[in-house]
C-alpha cells in the first residue's frame, strides 16, 4: 500500500505543473512524466524486505488508483525505468523505459518486474544511483515537463561521491 501511495503522489505531484510542450517531438516519446524508480538492493536490504519492496511497485502498477492519476495528466501517460543499485558503480536496469498510457501498458510494466529475479549488490551509493537515474533521463529521448528520480533504501551512503553533490 505504501508504494502505491507513493507512486500517487509522485503522479499528483508531478500533474499540477505539467504544461503542454507540442515541439516536433514524435508523439510517442512525449510524456507526462519520466520516472526513475532507483532501488537499493545492497546487502543491508534484506531479503524480505527486498521482495516487499518489489512488490510494492508491482501492486502500485497493477492499483487503479495508479491508473487513474497516469489518465489525468495532460498527455495521460508517463514513462518509467526501474532500476536497482548498490556501490557507486553497480547499477542494473531491471526493467527498461516503458511508457505507460493504458492500464495494459502498467500491467505489463508489473508482470516484467515481478518476473525479474532479485540481486543483492556490495556497498550502499545513494549518489551513484542518482548519478545513474540522471543518466536515464538524459538518454531517454523523452520529451517531459517533469522528470522524477524515486530513490528507495535504507542505509547510508558509503561509497560514491557525497550525497548532497549529486541532488544538485
Amino acid at each position: 500500500m505504501l508504494s502505491v501511495l507513493r507512486l500517487m503522489t509522485i503522479l499528483m505531484l508531478a500533474g499540477g505543473t505539467l504544461l503542454l510542450n507540442r515541439e516536433a517531438t514524435p508523439a510517442e516519446t512525449r510524456v507526462d512524466l519520466a520516472l526513475v524508480l532507483a532501488v537499493d538492493v545492497s546487502f543491508s536490504m534484506e531479503p524480505d524486505e527486498q521482495e516487499l519492496q518489489r512488490h510494492g511497485f508491482v501492486e502500485a502498477f497493477q492499483s487503479p488508483e495508479v491508473h487513474q492519476a497516469i489518465r489525468q495528466g495532460v498527455l495521460g501517460r508517463i514513462a518509467v525505468i526501474y532500476v536497482e543499485w548498490s556501490g557507486a558503480f553497480d547499477q542494473e536496469i531491471i526493467v527498461p523505459w516503458t511508457v505507460i498510457a493504458q492500464p495494459g501498458d502498467s500491467q505489463a510494466f508489473a508482470e516484467r518486474l515481478l518476473q525479474s529475479p532479485l540481486h543483492s549488490m556490495n556497498y550502499t551509493s545513494i549518489s551513484g544511483g542518482i548519478d545513474f537515474g540522471v543518466r536515464q533521463l538524459r538518454q531517454s529521448g523523452l520529451q517531459a515537463d517533469r522528470q522524477v528520480i524515486d530513490v528507495s533504501g535504507d542505509g547510508a551512503n558509503d561509497s560514491g561521491r557525497t550525497v548532497t553533490l549529486a541532488r544538485v
